[in-house]
């Protein structure tokens, strides 16, 4: 049943739903004479006709006042009535349930921002916009496929889908941990390589398997940022350093505002003052300060 909690076994509070207090107490009974003895004060000695009937009109101003408050009140809670009913928000559960099953999380986000103007449009004039809005990013997510077929050398619409299917293989196999893996990132290692060529040397003669060194903590998978906000306005370089860094391009757009803006101020930005500005790993302020530098967007000195 809509508005029924069945944990609090309770249904859902109305909008205003004690609007209705402030009537019970309100008469308009026109032989009821003004109380002047209320809250400890004195009644005065002497009341003459005038007061008693200025007072009579003052009271019943404001009781009419009164009203109208709350006839304001009524017709509010009218409105949010006539919405709930008109966009089928009834059961609001049901309502977010479909935006998750039918919206992926990029147009999810969108609604969410977008939810205030609702009142602004008829319900079937909001659905044929937010059903515009999923066809657009549907095109643009496709648009993005075709152009990463046509950046890795493919001409035929129809090599997309073997592409895609070696392109997971191949992603799956990169981050699989292998001794030969191990062993080339020992090589690089002068270190580690040095500790498991005496290990070996020691245990040569014997037939018990030799154990590489403990290796870092393998890194996380690149995050796949195509359809993100903000995802069109980033160059190569910046996407390929987002999909590194695990960064949203929203993310990566505000901390390259933050540098540049702060570098056209001083003139230049060292990357001790650009620490602070961003708070996130040092690693990753590192990369996208790198970055910034390369392209020529930040200096690292004053210009002498």
């Amino acid at each position: 049943m809509a508005g029924y909690q069945a944990a609090r076994g309770e249904f859902i509070v109305d909008f205003d739903n004690y609007a209705e207090v402030d009537l019970r107490e309100l008469s308009f009974d026109s032989d009821a004479e003004p109380d002047c003895a209320e809250d400890g004060e004195e009644e005065p000695d002497v009341l003459t006709a005038a007061d008693t009937e200025e007072t009579r009109n003052l009271l019943l101003e404001l009781k009419v006042a009164v009203a109208d408050i709350y006839l304001n009140r009524q017709q509010e809670r009218h409105r949010r009535h006539k919405l709930i009913k008109q966009y089928g928000l009834v059961n609001v559960r049901k309502f977010m349930a479909l935006e998750h099953k039918f919206y992926g999380r990029t147009l999810r986000l969108c609604t969410e921002r977008l939810r205030p103007f609702t009142r602004l449009l008829r319900p079937i004039a909001y659905d044929l916009f937010i059903e515009a809005l999923h066809c657009e990013a549907e095109l643009k997510e496709h648009i993005q496929h075709l152009q990463s077929y046509r950046e890795a050398g493919l001409t035929k619409v129809g090599s997309g889908a073997i592409f895609r299917k070696l392109h997971a293989v191949r992603e799956a196999e990169k981050h699989k941990r292998n001794i030969t893996t191990d062993a080339l990132a020992i090589v690089q290692d002068q270190l580690a390589c040095k500790q498991w060529l005496d290990k070996f040397s020691q245990q040569g003669k014997s037939q018990a398997p030799i154990s590489l060194p403990n290796m870092p903590r393998k890194l996380a998978p690149p995050l796949n940022i195509v359809g993100y906000p903000g995802f069109e306005k980033l160059t190569t370089e910046e996407k390929e350093l987002c999909a590194r860094l695990r960064l949203l391009p929203e993310s990566f757009i505000g901390f390259k505002k933050i540098l540049t803006t702060e570098a056209q101020k001083q003139g230049y930005l060292r990357l001790a003052h650009a620490r602070p500005l961003i708070k996130i790993d040092v690693n990753k302020t590192r990369k996208i300060y790198d970055l910034l530098v390369d392209n020529g967007l930040i200096l690292k000195e004053p210009d002498s």
